[in-house]
C-alpha cells in the first residue's frame, strides 16, 4: 500500500511538478515564470573551454546588456575633456602652419589625433569592435604629441616653447601608460567590449602607420 502511494505521487509529480534535486522537494510548474523577452540574457557559450558564443554578440546586444560606468566612464570623460584642448591646440597650430614644414606636419598630426579622439569616444558609446584598439592608439598618440613638442620646442619654425615641457612629457608618459594598462587589463572593459567581439582591420594599421610616418617626418625635419 505504501509503495503504491509513492508511485502515485511520482506520477502526479511528473504531470504537474518539477523535481528539485537541491532539496528533494517538488516545485509547481505554475510557479515557474518564463523570462520576459525584453530581459537581457547573458551569452551562452558553446561548451566548456570554448570561446565561441551560441548567441550573436553585436553592438545592439552589448548596449542592452552592459553599462559604461566606474573607471571606464571616467576615462571617457577625461578624453572628452582632452578633445576640447586638442581643438584649441589644432587651431593654434594653424597660425604657425605657414612657417615651414615642421608646423605643417605637427598640424597634420594634431588633426589625426583629434580624429582618433572623437572616434574612440564614439566607438565605446556605440560598442564598436575596435573601441579598445582605437582608445589605445589615442593614449599613445597623446604622449607622442607631447614628446614631439618637447623635442621640437627649440625649433624656430614651431614658435612654441615651454620651460615646463619636460615635466609635461613625464606627466603625459605616466598617466597615458596608466590608461593603456587599464584598457589592456580591466575586467570592466572586457565586459563592455569582449575579447571575442574585438576586430582589427587593415585600415586600423594604416591609421597607426600614418601617425608614425607623420611623427617621424616632423622629428627628423625639425632636427635638421
Amino acid at each position: 500500500m505504501e509503495e503504491q502511494n509513492i508511485n502515485q505521487e511520482k506520477e502526479e509529480a511528473t504531470e504537474v511538478d518539477w523535481w528539485s534535486p537541491r532539496d528533494g522537494s517538488f516545485e509547481s510548474v505554475e510557479d515557474v515564470k518564463e523570462p520576459s523577452p525584453d530581459t537581457p540574457q547573458p551569452p551562452k557559450w558553446d561548451g566548456p573551454g570554448s570561446s565561441k558564443p551560441l548567441v550573436d554578440i553585436n553592438a545592439d546586444y552589448l548596449k542592452r546588456t552592459t553599462q559604461i560606468k566606474g573607471w571606464l566612464k571616467f576615462f571617457i570623460v577625461v578624453i572628452s575633456i582632452g578633445l576640447f584642448f586638442n581643438f584649441i591646440n589644432m587651431i593654434d597650430l594653424f597660425r604657425w602652419a605657414s612657417r615651414g614644414l615642421v608646423p605643417k606636419m605637427c598640424c597634420v598630426f594634431q588633426m589625426m589625433e583629434v580624429f582618433v579622439n572623437v572616434y574612440a569616444i564614439y566607438a565605446f558609446v556605440e560598442r564598436k569592435p575596435d573601441a579598445v584598439f582605437m582608445s589605445k592608439v589615442y593614449v599613445v598618440s597623446v604622449f607622442v604629441n607631447n614628446l614631439l613638442f618637447y623635442l621640437l620646442g627649440g625649433s624656430s619654425e614651431l614658435g612654441v616653447v615651454g620651460h615646463n615641457a619636460g615635466l609635461i612629457v613625464i606627466w603625459s608618459l605616466a598617466h597615458n601608460s596608466a590608461w593603456f594598462l587599464f584598457l589592456s587589463l580591466s575586467y570592466q572593459v572586457s565586459l563592455v567590449i569582449p575579447e571575442s567581439y574585438r576586430k582589427i582591420t587593415t585600415l586600423h594599421y594604416v591609421i597607426v602607420a600614418a601617425l608614425i610616418v607623420v611623427g617621424l617626418v616632423s622629428f627628423f625635419v625639425g632636427r635638421t
